[in-house]
């Protein structure tokens, strides 16, 4: 119940997507493709590309939970997290006065998404903790790399995350913003998880990087051609590089 659930809401995310704004007569294809890129600019875009990249997330990781695959469950119950910081956060930005002028005629809509968004994800926790995960808690068979890989996803992760909040603090109403940190909190937990040897490490891995990756390759396509150099894309791809060595040593360690 759970998988549906998340696969339907990650539908009808790409659904938005897909259809575009009322005057906009450009192919699905073409719409689908500018909500992957990452411009300074999203207030034009039905979703920004953090959401696209949860929207595509939930579709897998649903359908493999309704396929009884054990990895899913821990891959929803992230997503679940995720959808509860990133619709409380905007909830919570809609109560000054500023913010909800700012939006005008489209305060009762992201109202709304929110609202659903947060019933969406406390269902999720609600049918994920009712049911109860067969076998051991701990990874049954856990390689010295899997604790290796996950110390420094870890590391770098809180290394990233606290290099943000010096940076730019705490997330304000910016849509963006809110998606960006909860992917950089998500990667030292991921991390924690890894270091512990708990079975969640594996379906939590393999959902972060693959949003992660989704993101970041956004990010490439939308460099300027003067940094579209090996150098700059080498750099930019290099945060995910912990994250994909833990995803190998998870998979290995089966």
């Amino acid at each position: 119940m759970a998988g549906t659930l998340c696969a339907l809401f990650g539908g009808a995310l790409l659904l938005w997507a897909a259809r575009g704004p009322g005057n906009d007569t450009s192919g699905v294809a073409h719409r689908l493709s500018t909500q992957l890129r990452l411009p300074s600019d999203v207030s034009g875009l039905p979703l920004s590309p953090f959401e696209m990249a949860f929207a595509l997330a939930a579709i897998v990781v649903g359908l493999l939970a309704v396929l009884g695959r054990p990895a899913a469950r821990a891959g929803v119950l992230l997503l679940a997290s995720f959808l509860l910081f990133t619709s409380g956060r905007l909830l919570i930005d809609l109560l000054p006065e500023a913010r909800r002028a700012s939006l005008g005629d489209l305060t009762g809509l992201a109202l709304a998404v929110d609202l659903i968004g947060l019933l969406v994800a406390v269902l999720l926790f609600a049918l994920l903790l009712r049911s109860e995960e067969s076998g051991e808690s701990r990874l049954a068979k856990s390689s010295t790399a899997v604790i290796v890989t996950g110390a420094i996803v870890l590391a770098t992760g809180s290394a990233r995350l606290l290099w943000y909040l010096l940076l730019a603090g705490i997330p304000g109403p910016s849509d963006a913003n809110v998606h960006r940190f909860a992917l950089l909190v998500a990667v030292p937990v991921v991390g924690l998880l890894a270091v512990l040897r708990r079975r969640a490490a594996r379906g939590t891995a393999y959902t972060l990087t693959g949003m992660v990756l989704i993101v970041e390759v956004g990010s490439v396509f939308n460099l300027p051609a003067l940094l579209s150099t090996p150098l700059a894309v080498t750099l930019l791809m290099l945060p995910i590089l912990p994250l994909l060595a833990l995803v190998i040593a998870l998979a290995r360690a089966r």
